[in-house]
């Protein structure tokens, strides 16, 4: 018994020790407890007699969304004090602060010292003078004021140091070199070549150290060329394949016709009339079948390539206009991505300078009798029959005069 009394004078003591430093009970927000079981924590704003609805806050207070339930779903409502709300909006206002955080490896710029200082935690020491938190964040506050005091009179802090402006900027300025060319190099190895050239033109514009701006050059210079040769490939790629979609497109089209007119003569060669139905006899159901499944699978083929066909040549209209866009980018800075062979030998490729126009010229006359010979070729590719029978005719008529 004497135990009991002992334990309950104790836990009123701790009580009151708690209470005379100033804490309060946790906060505790508006409750509303669902049929299902799912309990929905916030502030409730409005209850009628169908619903109700709360708001909910997330990621410290910054985020709310109001949320209407009906009571149909509802078995509970639970009313937060006006003492734990007030709770509860002091702990949301610390937990704002908490946010805030010194760099222990840099100082940072006078004004943002000043308003957090004076925005967030001063604010909130006027406003909750009593609370727990309160020397807490006053230490916070001093902490802040003597960082914002060096940088006030022209220090800096880097890599946990403090030192003069003029040795910070120059740190600083080989921290942030060495980070782009880290990152320039990194989106090289993953070809994206244009945010790796921006890196290494940012490099060139700090000046930060002439072995950098060096490196930055070369490396540059070699990023251009090889997003050159990148888009040279993939144009290469597009330039076999196009033509081999569109040689299997016209194979599709004399595919389907010829399944057509398979078909076609199959209907002609008669039937074998039931009632209700009319069944194709013997073979001709089977060469039926056959040449309707050639139609179906060759005309799906077909409709698919002809689908791809304009999307392959957009996409090779776009390599060459970016290829065209990079190598006078690079031009620009001085830098030869390709020879005048390369570009002639691309296919649909356009000569970026006067040098690859006029080293890919070639001489006209041998242009012409190429030409010539080529359509003289395509011609008895395609009259070779009548070209013979006309030969044929030829010797017999002259034969025939030789012999009278």
């Amino acid at each position: 018994m004497k135990t009991l009394q002992w334990t309950q004078l104790f836990a009123v003591c701790l009580s009151a020790g708690i209470l005379g430093l100033g804490f309060s009970p946790a906060a505790r927000a508006d409750v509303v407890k669902l049929k299902d079981g799912t309990i929905i924590e916030g502030t409730v704003l409005e209850q009628t007699a169908t619903e109700v609805v709360i708001e909910k806050k997330f990621a410290g207070g910054s985020i709310m969304m109001k949320e209407t339930i009906k009571k149909t779903d509802i078995a509970e409502v639970v009313l937060a004090t006006p003492a734990e709300k007030a709770r509860q909006e002091m702990e949301l206002a610390y937990q704002a602060t908490q946010k805030y955080k010194l760099d222990p490896q840099r100082s940072l710029a006078k004004d943002y010292y000043e308003s957090v200082i004076e925005g967030s935690l001063r604010k909130f020491l006027v406003a909750y003078p009593e609370s727990p938190y309160a020397k807490e964040v006053a230490d916070k506050i001093m902490a802040w004021e003597e960082e914002l005091g060096k940088v006030a009179a022209g220090q800096a802090k880097v890599q946990g140091d403090w030192m003069d402006a003029e040795n910070a900027a120059k740190l600083l300025a080989q921290e942030k070199t060495q980070e782009l060319l880290r990152q320039a190099q990194a989106f090289t190895s993953a070809s994206r070549f244009a945010e790796a050239i921006q890196r290494y033109d940012e490099v060139i514009k700090l000046d930060a150290a002439h072995s950098a701006v060096q490196i930055a050059e070369r490396s540059r210079s070699e990023c251009y060329k090889r997003w050159h040769d990148f888009l040279q490939q993939q144009q290469n790629t597009l330039g076999a394949e196009i033509p081999r979609v569109e040689a299997r497109i016209t194979e599709l089209r004399e595919e389907v016709k010829k399944a057509q007119e398979e078909i076609r003569g199959v209907q002609g060669s008669g039937f074998k009339k039931t009632t209700g139905n009319t069944t194709r006899m013997g073979a001709d159901t089977s060469r039926f079948a056959a040449a309707n499944a050639k139609l179906t699978s060759s005309q799906a083929e077909l409709n698919r390539l002809l689908g791809r066909l304009p999307s392959l040549q957009a996409e090779l209209t776009e390599l060459k206009r970016v290829s065209a866009l990079v190598q006078a980018k690079a031009g620009e800075s001085g830098i030869q991505v390709a020879s005048a062979t390369t570009a002639a030998s691309t296919p649909g490729a356009s000569a970026p300078t006067e040098q690859a126009n006029s080293a890919s010229v070639t001489p006209a006359d041998d242009t012409g009798e190429s030409d010539l010979l080529g359509q003289i070729a395509a011609l008895w590719k395609k009259y070779w029959i009548f070209l013979a029978g006309g030969g044929v005719l030829l010797v017999w008529f002259v034969s025939r005069r030789l012999g009278r």
